[in-house]
């Protein structure tokens, strides 16, 4: 007699999920939120772990358009978002023009005259929207802070929880080579 499991159903379809997940690539342009971090502190009369922070950056290729802020649980607490330069630069342009002339190059060498003249109406578009990003690299960090309040009979203590999200913007994908050569039939 055989057993089945739906173990092994579920196991198949998250692999396959998480492939499909990798497949999808940002455009350049595209904005989304993604998570950014937590923080969390509690001050009491018995003892006190505020403040707390986090930090949180765009992932590879993307920029922070903005973010917001998220109050969990807050009683007798703060918290301050803070955007800061991290003090790094990334030259995105020269990271496009090369994506792009690589895949000129191949739609040259297959005599494709209609992907050339697209891919050189994007480039242009590409690497001015790479340019607006080619100074400095952004950072976000959130601080949590409270205070115990009350008396020595009546103690109350205090905390505070929050989390930040980021809207952040593609501006150069990690995997911008192999889009354009799936996108102009390159491959």
């Amino acid at each position: 007699m055989k057993k089945k499991t739906l173990f092994g159903s579920v196991v198949v379809a998250t692999v396959l999920s998480s492939q499909v997940f990798a497949q999808q690539y940002c455009a350049v342009g595209s904005e989304q939120w993604v998570a950014g971090c937590e923080a969390s502190c509690t001050a009491g009369w018995e003892g006190n772990d505020c403040p707390k922070s986090c930090t949180a950056t765009a992932p590879a290729g993307y920029v922070i358009m903005n973010y917001r802020d998220n109050n969990i649980s807050e009683n007798n607490g703060g918290h301050d978002i803070s955007r800061i330069a991290a003090g790094q630069t990334f030259d995105y342009k020269r990271q496009v023009e090369q994506a792009y002339s690589y895949a000129l190059d191949l739609a040259g060498k297959a005599n494709n005259k209609s992907a050339e003249a697209k891919i050189k109406q994007d480039m242009s578009s590409a690497i001015s929207e790479a340019e607006s990003f080619n100074s400095s690299h952004q950072m976000v960090r959130l601080n949590v802070s409270a205070s115990k309040h009350g008396s020595v009979i009546d103690r109350k203590r205090g905390w505070s929880h929050h989390n930040v999200e980021l809207l952040v913007k593609c501006v150069v994908p990690e995997n911008i080579e192999e889009q354009l050569m799936k996108k102009y039939a390159l491959q």
